[in-house]
């Protein structure tokens, strides 16, 4: 449990400064520096990033179904119904596109040891950039920013 904590905190350490390279970050050094094998570490550091990301998610489009719209410029129920839609369906889009990516980043690996860390570093980075991008979805009503 104490080793599961302190990869969970190194997660939480991930910049959201973006890389040069899908591949760059740090979040997987613990993997490494254990000695557990390394692919049940990243496993378990993929699987908490998903939990981050999916929370992000969950929490803006809970903000989105429970927004006032009618302190929208004309706003209509119908509206912010749609807008919660197409939340939905833009995270199901680019959670296809971060798998069908980072597998095209990682095709050097392939058939390498190094191909679960290529999949896995990419997986971090994509899910860090989208939660960024969660956060800036702004409106007024939504955001307390």
């Amino acid at each position: 449990m104490k080793k599961l904590s302190f990869l969970i905190f190194q997660l939480l350490l991930i910049s959201s400064a973006y890389c040069s390279s899908m591949l760059d970050g740090n979040a997987l050094t613990p993997c490494f520096q254990m000695d557990e094998e390394s692919l049940e570490c990243i496993t378990e550091v993929t699987e908490k990033s998903d939990e981050v990301l999916n929370q992000a998610y969950i929490q803006k489009l809970q903000a989105i179904k429970t927004a006032d719209e009618m302190r929208w410029w004309l706003g209509r129920k119908e509206q912010k119904m749609r807008m919660a839609d197409n939340f939905v369906n833009s995270q199901r889009l680019w959670l296809d596109y971060r798998n069908s990516y980072c597998v095209t980043i990682a095709a050097p690996e392939e058939n390498t040891h190094a191909y679960a860390e290529a999949q896995a570093r990419c997986h971090l980075n994509m899910n860090q950039r989208r939660i960024d991008e969660i956060d800036m979805l702004y409106h007024p009503e939504l955001d307390d920013k």
